[in-house]
């Protein structure tokens, strides 16, 4: 009995410690402005003095930005705050009677973020404007979170490489992944499969392997799904994230595209890189560093871009004001060449070089509707189909043309989100997405692989015919997510938020050689043992071999679903900051159909 009551008084004590720190740190805490917490908006508040930095409430705040103008007045402390806006440049004016108008002609919107100005009025006639530039605060105050914001008013004017992966590269604390290909650096230390990739909402990562855009096991990263030129702005949390993001032990990495707006805009642009302008790399097979063991050689890459976009609004009556579209359109062409390994079967077919193409068709589209001023209705495409030439992309040394393949890759992603502000002080925004990734590769010729190892001298493998390995598959991923967010003020402000995300992702991998499958015997030729637990043994010249008994081919096929939930999350801005953590469930199932054949020896 005396340990009960001791237990519950422990307990109580314990309560009452936390709502004594809970307590004291409404009591004794700063002002934090509200964060809208979607993916793809943000904010733009600030505080309006006058000369003497005395507060001034009741005057009247207008910002024009890529969709139109809002406004508001100021609260009694003189502060006005512009939730749920699209990124871009805005402009602002200030007026009130007594005052001379002050404009402030640019400042800059950025996703997840508050952009805080301070404007100071100065007295005179409303006739009067006063061009200023006002104070913008660069310590976004309402997030713990440490990022990199980066948008195309910045690399556009800088020189970077082509491809949205190369912006992931500006932020600090991201460096090359090495073994995970440059589409996927190292973020804060972690490995290059450990981010999360977001763009408009779309989580563009592939299901299986983490990586950005289609990630195949026989040759890694082969896309991005998102191309460089339909991106508005980039921003990469590398540390202290808020609890809606989860699902990443590296960095999270959240992508805009562009939007229209209320002035029609265009660009058609192109981008080459012939062979010519770079010099010839050098290669483990050049003469001067004595190979045995020939590979092929890698020559050089050329590659051709076209750009297309137009953006603006739908001049058909009220909706001028109202829907707003934007399009982009990207075709490339991108050339490898390469050298078949001197004295193969390969070199004399392609008489000592090859080149490989790869060809993709990246696009984006993005429709707004402004319901009014304060909700819309945004939904957005966006995808990469690509395909290849049918050469030797796995294998640059073979007796023949049967190791050709051809693949056919990409992804389609689609988004619908909704961003709201019920009152000043209640935002809400909602979202469904869903991805298609996809990798198909097809050889030229479905022949059983044969591997040449007779030379014991010598390391590697000869192939003498045959593809072997493939590995095709197609993953969807569905997702919806929910959150809002409350502004109190009492004893400085605060701000209260509560969301939800369900995700579905759904991965089918199929797992074959090429060439025919045949039924395993049960018994060999004198109706005897077949031998297939014989161990291997050393062929007559005492050179080790494989066997080459039947063998089950195990896990032809493999469908995995992976099922991603995410509780209701809870988060209470204050000095000291309280929020659960994120959780995450993975349900894995696992099908292994076995199915009689023979595997071709690899």
């Amino acid at each position: 009995m005396r340990s009960k009551e001791g237990g519950s008084s422990s307990m109580k004590s314990k309560w009452l410690v936390i709502s004594s720190v809970l307590a004291f740190s409404l009591i004794f805490s700063v002002s934090i402005r509200a964060q809208d917490q979607g993916a793809a908006r943000g904010n733009l508040g600030g505080i309006v003095y006058d000369a003497s930095k005395a507060s001034v409430p009741g005057a009247q705040v207008t910002i024009t930005g890529p969709i139109g103008s809002l406004s508001q007045t100021t609260t009694e402390q003189g502060s006005f705050l512009f939730s749920t806006l699209i990124p871009g440049i805005y402009s602002i004016k200030v007026q009130k009677a007594g005052f001379k108008v002050a404009s402030v002609k640019s400042s800059e919107v950025q996703i997840n973020k508050t952009t805080s100005i301070e404007v100071i009025l100065e007295t005179g006639q409303v006739s009067e404007t006063v061009e200023v530039s006002a104070a913008t605060l660069t310590v976004d105050t309402s997030t713990s979170a440490v990022t990199a914001d980066i948008s195309d008013t910045f690399f556009e004017n800088i020189p970077v490489q082509r491809g949205v992966a190369s912006l992931f590269y500006l932020s600090p604390g991201a460096v090359d992944g090495i073994q995970t290909g440059g589409n996927n650096p190292s973020i804060s230390g972690s490995s290059g499969l450990e981010n999360s990739y977001v763009a408009d909402g779309v989580s563009i990562n592939d299901p299986a392997f983490g990586g950005l855009g289609v990630w195949a096991r026989s040759y890694g990263a082969l896309g991005s799904g998102i191309n460089q030129s339909f991106v508005k702005e980039v921003q990469i949390k590398t540390g202290g994230f808020e609890p809606q993001y989860g699902h990443a032990s590296g960095g999270i990495v959240q992508i805009v595209t562009k939007s229209g707006g209320t002035k029609t805009h265009g660009e058609v642009g192109g981008y080459f890189h012939p062979l010519g302008m770079q010099t010839t790399p050098l290669n483990a097979d050049d003469a001067q560093f004595g190979t045995v063991n020939k590979f092929g050689r890698y020559l050089g890459n050329a590659n051709y871009e076209g750009d297309a976009e137009l953006g603006g609004y739908v001049p058909l009556g009220k909706l001028r004001e109202h829907l707003f579209y934007f399009g982009n359109f990207n075709p490339s062409v991108s050339n490898q060449y390469v050298a078949p390994a001197v004295g193969s079967g390969l070199f004399t077919a392609y008489n000592g070089e090859l080149q490989r193409t790869k060809t993709s068709y990246d696009y984006a589209g993005k429709l707004t509707f402004k319901i009014n001023d304060r909700h819309t209705v945004e939904s957005s495409v966006f995808g990469d189909p690509s395909h290849t030439n049918n050469v030797p992309w796995a294998t640059l040394n073979a007796t023949d043309k049967t190791v050709n393949s051809k693949w056919d890759f990409g992804t389609r992603n689609w988004a619908v989100r909704y961003d709201g502000a019920l009152t000043s002080t209640w935002l809400i925004d909602s979202a469904f997405t869903w991805s298609w990734n996809h990798f198909s590769e097809k050889p030229l010729a479905d022949v059983t692989q044969m591997v040449d190892e007779t030379n014991a001298n010598l390391s590697g493998t000869f192939n003498a015919q045959g593809f072997g390995f493939l590995e095709p598959y197609d993953s969807n991923t569905r997702s919806i997510a929910f959150d809002t967010s409350k502004t109190y003020h009492f004893l400085g402000q605060h701000t209260f938020s509560i969301g939800y995300n369900w995700q579905f992702p759904l991965y089918d991998d199929t797992t074959s050689f090429s060439g025919g499958k045949f039924a395993i015997p049960s018994t060999n030729a004198s109706g005897g043992d077949p031998g297939y637990g014989t161990a291997t043994n050393p062929t007559v010249a005492g050179i080790p071999a494989r066997r080459l008994s039947p063998t089950v081919q195990v896990v032809p096929f493999v469908r995995i679903w992976r099922f991603k939930t995410q509780p209701i999350q809870v988060s209470f801005f204050l000095p000291c900051r309280l929020s659960c953590s994120n959780r995450e469930v993975d349900l894995m199932a696992v099908l292994l159909k076995v199915a009689e054949g023979i595997t071709p020896l690899t």
